[in-house]
């Protein structure tokens, strides 16, 4: 039985943003096929997979297309969200933090996408994966990434903040794991985040700039990426790192 933590280390301020960000994202399937095809490496040899922050599902099934074979579970604190994601077929859904399933099971591969920005205590969150995986187990994250974009609209999302690629490694190694993978994503997008949100001050999104760019800009997107110019910056920054064992 799951006993809800009684520390909340997440930010709560759930609003239509949210609501909004997650059935944006549950409809951009070439956005979702690319952030999926990063992560196949971590996820493909997984017998199980445990995804931190499962909102409404927007991702949850595509993780069973990468690895078809495994277990997926997926945890949920906000029990609105949760409900939904609990009416998936073929996952086991948890309304509960992550420090509630530790000593209850382990995973070969757990998956976080835009979670660990709303969680203040970071650093324990990264300690809490490490105890949930199995020996050798991979984590994959994406974050938000580049300080110099954090705009009104993160504040209004409940985002503590944006990641630069030193402190995303520096956490990580602290809480146990070796980085395989670590870099910028999405070119493109950091400069669309940038003036729509930090020079604009927009304080919400246009469904029809998010389809455009899942359906046009994506493409120019991937490219820019694929000729390296995410090397110093992106809209955010996509890990896959390995569980280094415990010290005795």
């Amino acid at each position: 039985m799951i006993s809800h933590s009684k520390q909340l280390i997440m930010n709560q301020s759930f609003n239509s943003l949210d609501n909004f960000e997650f059935e944006a994202l549950k409809h951009s399937r070439n956005y979702k096929r690319w952030i999926g095809d990063f992560f196949k490496p971590g996820l493909m040899h997984a017998n199980s997979i445990l995804e931190v922050g499962g909102g409404i599902g927007q991702f949850t099934e595509m993780l069973s297309r990468l690895s078809p074979d495994a277990s997926v579970s997926s945890l949920e604190p906000d029990e609105a969200f949760y409900e939904t994601l609990a009416e998936m077929p073929g996952i086991q859904a948890f309304n509960c933090f992550s420090a509630d399933l530790i000593g209850q099971q382990q995973y070969d591969s757990i998956i976080s996408i835009n979670v660990l920005e709303h969680i203040e205590q970071d650093l324990a969150e990264l300690k809490n994966w490490h105890k949930l995986l199995s020996d050798g187990g991979k984590v994959c994250i994406l974050v938000p990434a580049c300080t110099e974009i954090y705009a009104p609209i993160d504040h209004l999302m409940g985002h503590y903040r944006r990641y630069t690629k030193a402190d995303l490694q520096v956490k990580l190694e602290t809480a146990g794991f070796r980085i395989e993978t670590l870099c910028y994503f999405n070119f493109l997008g950091y400069w669309l985040w940038g003036l729509n949100f930090k020079v604009l001050k927009n304080t919400s999104f246009s469904p029809s700039k998010v389809a455009f760019f899942d359906r046009y800009l994506i493409h120019l997107s991937k490219l820019l990426d694929t000729l390296r110019l995410n090397s110093v910056r992106g809209q955010s920054l996509v890990c896959i790192a390995q569980k280094m064992p415990s010290p005795v």
